[in-house]
């Protein structure tokens, strides 16, 4: 009696540690051990990358889509009256990135990484309120941009943790950098309707000296493309055992 009662709690054991879902085979998955793990994820990546268009991972895992890329709202205000709405952006031609430098240390379970996107192009509303030459203006409208040869600049930390005996990892926020590159487009409709001059004098300060706002912007479009990323790499590192992901 008591060899079945120890035989039928190892067995309740086995079955805690397996109960969790199998990664879709349609993830190439690299030894832990490989010399050239860098580059054995990075041709990972490479094979997932038309995958990431509409976001369907296989067997049922879903991240968001890249093709479009949907932002509901980014927003920004400063103390002068400033305030700016971006709103339902569409972004075309994410899923079209060029991986320029990819490291990653499995012990530490660090990876950094380095995309160059040749060309994006935006589309969307936008509010926005500002003084001009003491007038004030209030408009909202279509916006629409193409920026070129951008770079997002990724780096992701995780932590290894214990779940029913079976070792997996939880990340960090991703830290994320992302430099526009050159604003080639960029349209405000409604903008200074009635005033086709005073349209096309804005627009001309926003297209050549951009500077300024996307400097002060900046930082909520990393922390919006970092929630992205985050639940991307969360879909996939923190959903499956590391021996899952990682064999040895």
């Amino acid at each position: 009696m008591k060899n079945i009662v120890i035989f039928s709690l190892i067995l309740q054991v086995t079955s805690l540690a397996q109960n969790y879902e199998k990664l879709p085979s349609t993830i190439p998955v690299c030894s832990r051990n490989h010399p050239k793990l860098s580059d054995c994820i990075l041709n990972s990546v490479k094979i997932l990358q038309p995958r990431l268009v509409n976001g369907d991972l296989g067997s049922g895992l879903q991240v968001p889509s890249l093709e479009p890329l949907h932002i509901s709202e980014i927003s920004y205000g400063e103390n002068n009256g400033l305030k700016i709405h971006l709103l339902n952006l569409k972004i075309h031609g994410t899923s079209k990135f060029k991986i320029e430098k990819f490291r990653v240390n499995f012990k530490d379970l660090k990876m950094d990484i380095i995309l160059h996107l040749p060309r994006l192009e935006l589309t969307g509303q936008y509010r926005l309120k500002f003084k001009f030459f003491n007038q004030l203006i209030d408009n909202d409208g279509d916006y629409m941009a193409t920026f070129e040869n951008s770079q997002i600049r990724a780096s992701m930390k995780a932590h290894r943790y214990l779940k029913n005996g079976v070792e997996y990892a939880k990340i960090d926020p991703l830290d994320i950098k992302f430099n526009r590159g050159k604003i080639t487009n960029f349209r405000l409709k409604n903008l200074f309707s009635e005033n086709p001059l005073m349209n096309e004098i804005v627009h001309s300060l926003i297209t050549n000296s951009p500077d300024y706002m996307t400097k002060n912007i900046q930082p909520k479009v990393n922390a919006v493309f970092s929630k992205i990323a985050t639940e991307i790499a969360g879909k996939i590192l923190e959903g499956y055992p590391l021996e899952e992901l990682f064999p040895y």
